[in-house]
């Protein structure tokens, strides 16, 4: 077994977007942003709304994120890690925590 943890992946350009601006859009949307889900509807509204260019930015960051987790992958994989073994090991752990066999 690897003693490496597998890698995860990189956020896709909505979240990188959607974290450096969530304190920006907390306080335009105030009281409205305790509801459930109301800060990602407004932010993903405002991301349809950027420019291409806008775009770019967030979506070069996110290309850079994504290479960056195929290289750790290939290591990972090259050092004899398995693909989906931890989420399949955590999975058994909540079964046999919920009383599944």
């Amino acid at each position: 077994m690897a003693s490496v943890q597998e890698p995860k992946k990189g956020l896709t350009s909505f979240f990188i977007f959607l974290g450096e601006n969530r304190e920006k859009f907390v306080k335009e949307l105030g009281e409205k942003a305790k509801g459930r889900g109301v800060v990602a509807s407004h932010a993903s509204e405002k991301y349809k709304s950027l420019t291409a260019e806008q775009k770019k930015v967030y979506e070069d960051k996110a290309a850079v994120e994504k290479a960056s987790y195929e290289k750790a992958m290939v290591e990972f994989k090259a050092q004899g890690g398995q693909v989906g073994q931890r989420r399949a090991e955590k999975r058994a752990r909540k079964d046999v925590k919920n009383g599944k066999r």
